[in-house]
């Protein structure tokens, strides 16, 4: 029997793509023993890496065809047209974020006329393009939800299984993150923090990270190592921080890629960052998350998914913005969280974990 050749079109950056990996598994399912490809944009900011640094080559995807965003001749869009058609795919998933129904008929449109037999996914009703109010919780759904919906034609996933985000490591990643681990005290656990991200916005700030990690120090150094993760740009910032922890401490700064990041997060005690791409990984890995988070969305559809997590967000009046630069506010829902919040925060992950080895 002819192997199906299934393309997917995924746009975004390290958070984006991790929180599509229970889609990718249930397509995995749904075609079984099929070729992946995936279509997706290079990234936008040098902080961004690439789909295929976050999922390599098989067996989720097992091809990558990329092109910039905001492409506005029509000769960019003939040479995507003709990268799609060469792939020569039996299906096409849209898998995406909420681009509204009109964009998403204008993308049917295209990518029928690629050649694809069979469409998949299209958020052609409104129910589609909104994460839905979750009155149990008080939240909406998460965006790992919303895409599952997307595609529910195809069946289910129980994004409560770990096996559902799993990232099929390879063995040399495995080494290395392995010899890597090997410079901290071999006796201790440890607690993986990452202070970057792309958008001003998010960020908390400098001298809260410093009140914080030097409190941490003070109450958790003697039990745990600690380990900063980040792109090769912020190693000399997250030095600053890792100079005031006590006990044994790495900067692997731009010394890992995010597969390898996912791999020593994996083996965390619980991770603590912004609402970045980090705390995705760190989530996918079943590690206890401390999220510090904007308001720039509505609460749950960007928090870090599972019941593990500590997710430290204010909804105070302009929630749901989705601003990148704050002007009027003055950054108002990340700055008024206090570090005092935030120590609750590890203590009430920490007596969790307690609670569940007894």
């Amino acid at each position: 029997m002819k192997e199906k050749r299934i393309l997917i079109y995924r746009l975004g950056s390290l958070g984006d793509m991790v929180v599509a990996l229970p889609a990718l598994h249930l397509i995995q399912k749904a075609f079984p023993k099929s070729y992946y490809g995936l279509v997706t944009n290079f990234p936008v900011n040098s902080k961004a890496p690439t789909a295929e640094m976050i999922f390599g080559r098989g067996p989720l995807i097992h091809d990558y065809v990329s092109y910039p965003l905001k492409m506005r001749k029509l000769k960019d869009l003939f040479s995507l047209w003709k990268k799609i058609v060469s792939w020569k795919p039996d299906v096409f998933i849209y898998l995406t974020e909420k681009r509204g129904i009109l964009n998403a008929l204008g993308m049917a449109i295209f990518f029928k006329l690629c050649g694809f037999p069979k469409l998949i996914g299209f958020p052609l009703k409104p129910s589609l393009n909104k994460n839905l109010w979750l009155p149990a919780s008080r939240r909406y759904e998460s965006e790992s939800s919303r895409l599952l919906r997307f595609i529910s034609s195809l069946g289910t996933v129980d994004l409560d299984d770990l096996k559902n985000w799993e990232m099929n490591f390879f063995e040399s990643e495995k080494n290395k993150v392995t010899q890597i681990l090997k410079n901290l005290d071999p006796m201790k656990s440890y607690i993986v923090c990452s202070i970057g991200t792309k958008d001003p916005l998010r960020d908390w700030e400098e001298h809260n990270w410093s009140r914080l990690i030097q409190q941490m120090s003070q109450k958790y150094s003697k039990q745990y190592g600690l380990i900063f993760i980040g792109v090769s740009s912020e190693y000399d910032y997250s030095q600053k921080f890792i100079d005031l922890w006590a006990g044994s401490a790495l900067n692997l700064c731009g010394a890992l890629l995010p597969r390898e990041s996912a791999l020593v997060l994996k083996s965390a005690t619980f991770f603590i960052g912004h609402d970045s791409g980090p705390v995705h990984l760190a989530a996918a890995q079943g590690t206890p998350c401390v999220a510090i988070s904007t308001a720039r969305w509505l609460p749950g559809i960007w928090f870090p998914y599972g019941q593990q997590h500590e997710v430290l967000y204010h909804q105070i009046e302009c929630a749901g913005c989705q601003l990148t630069v704050c002007e009027k506010y003055k950054k108002k829902c990340i700055l008024s969280i206090r570090v005092e919040e935030v120590m609750t925060a590890i203590e009430n992950i920490l007596s969790k974990l307690s609670m569940r080895r007894l």
